[in-house]
């Protein structure tokens, strides 16, 4: 199978980053800056470290296209302190015809470095120290 084939049907890890910081500062922050990239909460759970969210739908590039984002979060204990932060976004797409609807996990976009952006300065501004080291 082509390297190029191979990148579109393997499962797309999850963007991880550890934080200096207990899991329940984390989640505080995490909440926040979900909301601060302009999703709104769908699910979350402290005592599971998640949070699910989606974003507005948007027009898409054709007439009657449309897209929307969603966002999951995932925490886990790192170290004796930190925090590990896994992401995964997911486009969801409607066009036209059948053929232009789907839905994808994105392996790269700028809302994963707006998210840990957020998340980093919330963290900050709580007097935890914010320096996220990147797995």
């Amino acid at each position: 199978m082509s390297d190029r084939i191979q990148a579109r049907v393997s499962a797309v890890p999850a963007k991880r980053k550890t934080f200096p910081a207990d899991i329940h500062t984390v989640y505080s922050a995490a909440q926040l800056a979900v909301r601060q990239i302009g999703f709104t909460l769908s699910r979350s759970s402290e005592a599971d470290a998640f949070i699910e969210g989606f974003s507005r739908i948007r027009p898409g590039d054709s007439v009657h296209a449309t897209q929307q984002f969603t966002i999951e979060v995932r925490m886990s204990a790192s170290g004796d302190t930190g925090t590990e932060v896994a992401v995964r976004l997911t486009e969801l797409r409607e066009g036209a015809s059948p053929a232009d609807a789907g839905e994808q996990v994105l392996r790269e976009h700028g809302l994963y470095a707006s998210y840990y952006a957020a998340l980093e300065q919330l963290l900050r501004e709580g007097g935890s120290s914010a320096g996220a080291k990147k797995d």
